[in-house]
């Protein structure tokens, strides 16, 4: 008897939970972004910078760029296929932002409109292609139109959540691509326009230490600053990976490393860095160990345990109330005598 096969179907609304997860409005714009910007890079007869448009309307999400439009070797079928670099990430923005999704692609080679629809009938997914002869009138690249917004995306906008949300994410994650000259992202709501800089760390800088194919550059944040978060940015080839990653265990009597914040650059093969992360953390908390004076504590907590009748004693004769009293004053006591003055 022949064994028959049959395909596993997956429901598409449980599988719009399991891909946008908690991801905020920033990080569903940035697969797209990201897509734009190595597409751009793979083009040899690219233009002078990799142009980036989002504009957000009250019922549309429209992105575009001048990357060349998608390869003629990939498939429609590639382009929404779970798990495929060149198709996750536009699912995570449409099913974060909407229920449709229409890409238009000009290239050398033709047009191609792809359109999908959340909305539809059946429980799974489907999308629908048609394709053309190139428009040599306009520039070669793809346009995204993410439409039939969910409603409280529709609020976001209104309250300029969306458009904020999307600066500070994409300024941060692509800070060392816009600070070259051949990236450009701009974002436009209504009369708001903005060309996105790249993200400054808000602190003092340190030091800098070249290990192999690592550069590490290091900072010391303002103690006023609340919103600096410390620990580590990890760039793989000047895309960021780990953004202000917490490093474990980094603790030393006399010293704190809560305004220390770590920018790691690397630069090679990206599946055999993250292999080596650990080694990475290594020789950053190294490093900064090594600057260990620019976090020296401004107090240290003096502990010690000594005979509880001896303490009891020095209270009554020192008119004192309690233990932590009675080292005070024996502190006090020995910076009087050596002449030990605070420093300011």
């Amino acid at each position: 008897m022949k064994n028959k096969k049959y395909k596993v179907k997956v429901d598409k609304h449980y599988l719009r939970k399991a891909i946008t997860g908690t991801e905020n409005y920033g990080q569903a714009i940035s697969y797209l972004v990201d897509n734009s910007i190595k597409a751009y890079e793979s083009i040899h007869d690219n233009s002078d910078y990799c142009d980036i448009t989002i504009e957000i309307f009250e019922n549309l999400i429209l992105i575009k760029d001048n990357s060349g439009g998608f390869k003629e070797s990939i498939s429609d079928e590639d382009i929404f296929r779970i798990g495929e670099d060149s198709g996750i990430g536009i699912k995570k923005a449409v099913f974060k932002f909407g229920n449709t999704i229409k890409l238009e692609s000009n290239a050398k080679y033709g047009f191609r409109r792809l359109l999908l629809d959340f909305d539809m009938d059946e429980s799974e997914l489907f999308f629908s292609s048609e394709k053309h002869k190139a428009n040599l009138e306009t520039n070669f690249g793809t346009t995204i139109h993410i439409t039939d917004l969910e409603e409280d995306v529709k609020n976001d906008i209104i309250n300029k959540i969306v458009f904020y949300e999307v600066i500070e994410y994409l300024s941060k994650i692509f800070s060392k691509k816009l600070s070259n000259t051949n990236l450009r992202i701009t974002i436009k709501q209504g009369e708001d326009k903005k060309i996105i800089s790249p993200y400054l760390i808000n602190g003092e800088f340190i030091a800098k230490k070249e290990i192999d194919n690592l550069i590490i550059n290091l900072y010391k944040k303002d103690d006023k600053d609340k919103y600096e978060k410390k620990g580590f940015d990890l760039y793989i080839n000047d895309y960021i990976v780990y953004k202000r990653k917490e490093l474990d265990k980094l603790t030393e009597s006399g010293y704190h490393y809560k305004n220390c914040i770590a920018e790691v650059m690397a630069y090679g093969d990206r599946n055999y860095i993250l292999q080596n992360i650990k080694e990475i953390e290594k020789l950053t908390k190294e490093f900064i160990k090594d600057n260990s004076s620019y976090f020296k504590a401004k107090e240290t907590c003096v502990q010690f345990y000594a005979d509880s009748n001896m303490i009891e004693e020095l209270k009554e004769k020192c008119d004192l109330k309690t233990a932590k009293e009675v080292g005070e004053k024996g502190f006090e006591n020995l910076c009087n005598k050596y002449n030990v003055k605070k420093i300011s």
